[in-house]
C-alpha cells in the first residue's frame, strides 16, 4: 500500500452551527494539515495534532486519550493541554497512508466534512514516496460486546490477528424497517484512491422521522450530505443499507487510526456486528495495550 507525505499545508474551513455554544473557537471550524520531518529521514513518522491555538505543543493521537461521548455517539480525543476534538472517527487518514503530519483542529471538525472529500483536497499537495507502509499485527484476538441485543442481534466488534500485511474487515448491519446487510473490504486491495472514494459517504440520519422534518424547518445546513433512510422500494432501502455500511466503514477505520501512533499500520481481520463507536473504542484501547508484531 502507497505511503504519501505532503509538500506543503492545507487548510479545510467551514462553519458549525454549535459551535458558539459548545466550542471555544465560536462557529468557525478547520481542519489544518501541515508536513513535518521525520526523525529517521524515513515517510514512516505519525500522524500527531494539536488543538487550534498558539503554544500548544502536538502530540501523538493515542487511543489512550479517547473517550466515548455517550450523548453524542462519538469519540473524543483530549489533548494534555485539556482541549478536545470531536468526532476523532472522521480522521482516519494514516489508514490512507498519510505520514509524517502535523493536524490541527478546532474543537469541533468542519460539519459533515468527510473523510474522502478531505482527501480530494489533500491530494493536490501529496508526495507518493518510495516506501510502502509498515504494518503489526495484534498477538492475540481484542473483542468487545454490547451487554443487550441490537435488533434482535449479539452486537460486537473483533480485532483478530494476521500473518498478512493487510486490514480485511467484515461488517454487518440491522435496522428495524430497513433491512440487514454485509459489507466485505481489504483495504490493501482498495488502496488509498479506493478507500477514500467510499469515504465520502455523508453522516447517517437516522429514525424518527420527526428529526429530518426538523432538520428541513429549520434550514440545517449541510441537511443533503446526510443519508436519510429511504424505504420506498426495496431498491431504495438497499441503496441505504449499502451507504450505512460505508459509513460504518468510515467510522471503523477512523477509530483503528489511533492504533497508528508508531507509524505502523494494524494489520489484521477485524469483524462488526451491528457494532458503534463505543465497542471500537473498547477495542482498540484494549489492543493497544497488548503485544504487537511486525507483518511485512
Amino acid at each position: 500500500m502507497k505511503r504519501f507525505t505532503l509538500r506543503g499545508p492545507v487548510r479545510v474551513d467551514g462553519f458549525n452551527v454549535l459551535g458558539d455554544v459548545l466550542s471555544p473557537d465560536g462557529g468557525m471550524s478547520s481542519l489544518i494539515f501541515t508536513p513535518v520531518s521525520s526523525r529517521n529521514g524515513s515517510s514512516h513518522g505519525p500522524i500527531i495534532w494539536k488543538p487550534s491555538g498558539s503554544g500548544i505543543l502536538p502530540e501523538a493521537m493515542r487511543p489512550s486519550a479517547a473517550a466515548y461521548n455517550e450523548y453524542w455517539r462519538n469519540i473524543n480525543l483530549r489533548h494534555s493541554s485539556g482541549r478536545k476534538i470531536h468526532v476523532i472517527e472522521h480522521l482516519p487518514f494514516a489508514i490512507l497512508g498519510l505520514s509524517d503530519v502535523c493536524i490541527e483542529t478546532t474543537s469541533h471538525l468542519p460539519p459533515y466534512v468527510m473523510p474522502g472529500f478531505v482527501w480530494e483536497q489533500l491530494r493536490p499537495q501529496l508526495i507518493e514516496t518510495d516506501e510502502r507502509c509498515r504494518w503489526k499485527t495484534p498477538k492475540s484476538p481484542v473483542i468487545w460486546t454490547y451487554p443487550e441485543l441490537r435488533n434482535g442481534r449479539e452486537a460486537f466488534t473483533k480485532l483478530e490477528p494476521s500473518s498478512k500485511p493487510t486490514l480485511t474487515l467484515d461488517i454487518s448491519i440491522s435496522y428495524k424497517g430497513i433491512g440487514e446487510a454485509r459489507g466485505i473490504f481489504d483495504i490493501r486491495k482498495l488502496g488509498s484512491d479506493g478507500l477514500a472514494e467510499i469515504m465520502k459517504v455523508g453522516p447517517q440520519g437516522v429514525y424518527p422521522i420527526w428529526k429530518k422534518l426538523l432538520a428541513h424547518l429549520v434550514t440545517w445546513p449541510h441537511l443533503d450530505t446526510i443519508v436519510w433512510p429511504d424505504v420506498s422500494s426495496p431498491e431504495a432501502a438497499g441503496r441505504t443499507l449499502e451507504l450505512f455500511i460505508a459509513h460504518r466503514l468510515t467510522d471503523v477505520l477512523g477509530a483503528l487510526m489511533l492504533l497508528c501512533h508508531d507509524g505502523r499500520l494494524p494489520a489484521g481481520h477485524l469483524t462488526s456486528v451491528c457494532s458503534g463507536h463505543l465497542a471500537d473504542l473498547m477495542v482498540v484501547q484494549e489492543a493497544d495495550k497488548g503485544r504487537w508484531v511486525d507483518v511485512n
